[in-house]
């Protein structure tokens, strides 16, 4: 949805300046660390955060912990919660966590598409 009118002269937020909205959120399953030289030959199929690394919410080795952060919106964050609203940022916490749940349900099962080996919590660890 574009938050800009035609003019770019006013933006119309989909709830108040101070609101608490809520954030889907997954934790990584450290792939890059127990599975190494399997996460390294298949880097280039997990999108690229925006520090260049390859850790991201996006990226489906977000396999871990599904939960929902609270952040207030300021101007300091209105891109970032304009760009991610109604896909990861909600103003409903039961909606944030659905979508943290099943991402981590989609991630789980590409990444053992992918070849990898994932524990029943959803970690790269490959054994004790």
């Amino acid at each position: 949805m574009n938050y800009v009118n035609e003019d770019k002269t006013v933006i119309t937020l989909p709830v108040p300046l101070g609101t608490e909205v809520y954030v889907a959120s997954t934790g990584c399953g450290d792939f890059c660390l127990f599975q190494q030289e399997k996460f390294c030959n298949e880097a280039e199929k997990f999108p690229t955060a925006t520090d260049g690394s390859h850790c991201s919410y996006y990226a489906p080795c977000h396999t871990t912990k599904p939960h929902v952060i609270t952040t207030k919106i300021v101007f300091e964050n209105l891109d970032f919660i304009l760009k991610e609203w109604g896909k990861r940022i909600f103003d409903n916490e039961d909606e944030a966590m659905e979508v943290a749940e099943k991402s981590v349900i989609e991630n789980r099962k590409q990444m053992e598409s992918l070849g990898f080996f994932v524990d029943s919590i959803g970690y790269g660890k490959t054994g004790s």
